[in-house]
């Protein structure tokens, strides 16, 4: 019989777990006499058998990357990186335009330029923010042309079922909704 239903948090789960234990059964968690319907963010972690407090989301578009790292639903540190690589009123990347025409031109030079810039400076980001905050974790929302720029990358890419925007406000939400599981005590 349950009862007394309430929200948790991914930091307070974590804490229960450290603490308690859990089993994980049917994908609920339990931890003594709780069960636990997991969020999104919690049930991956606790997938991935990494019960780290710190977490990050990494959104890429054409020509912006950002990732924001959080501790539970605080945010620390928060980056984002935005370079030239769009054909104006195009909308379409550089390099998605090379398979079709237009190589020798010097704006399509200076873009293929800042394609490889932005992906040697967002490598760069993912192996900062690793080894600052010892993530083992990435929740992200990448295209699948873009995910070529996450291989040979020693971390735990986590896919977030929907379109996201590579804005501050987006993250925001997106940590609202996946952040809170619910929380039953059994009787």
């Amino acid at each position: 019989m349950k009862t007394l239903s309430k929200k948790i948090g991914v930091k307070a789960a974590i804490r229960l777990f450290k603490s308690m234990g859990f089993k994980f059964i049917d994908d609920k968690i339990i931890v003594g006499k709780y069960i636990i319907e997991p969020s999104f963010i919690l049930r991956n972690i606790v997938l991935s058998n990494n019960l780290s407090y710190f977490y990050a989301i990494m959104i890429i578009r054409s020509g912006i990357s950002l990732v924001a790292v959080f501790k539970g639903k605080e945010l620390i540190e928060y980056k984002k990186i935005e370079r030239y690589t769009v054909r104006k009123k195009q909308g379409k990347s550089q390099d998605k335009h090379l398979k079709t025409k237009g190589k020798s031109r010097l704006g399509s030079r200076i873009r293929l330029r800042e394609i490889r810039r932005f992906f040697k400076e967002t490598r760069e980001m993912i192996g900062d923010f690793k080894k600052t905050y010892n993530l083992k974790n990435i929740f992200i929302s990448v295209p699948k042309v873009r995910l070529n720029l996450l291989k040979g990358i020693d971390l735990c890419f986590i896919k977030i079922p929907r379109h996201i925007e590579p804005s501050f406000s987006d993250i925001k939400k997106i940590v609202k909704e996946y952040y809170y599981s619910k929380i039953f005590l059994d009787k």
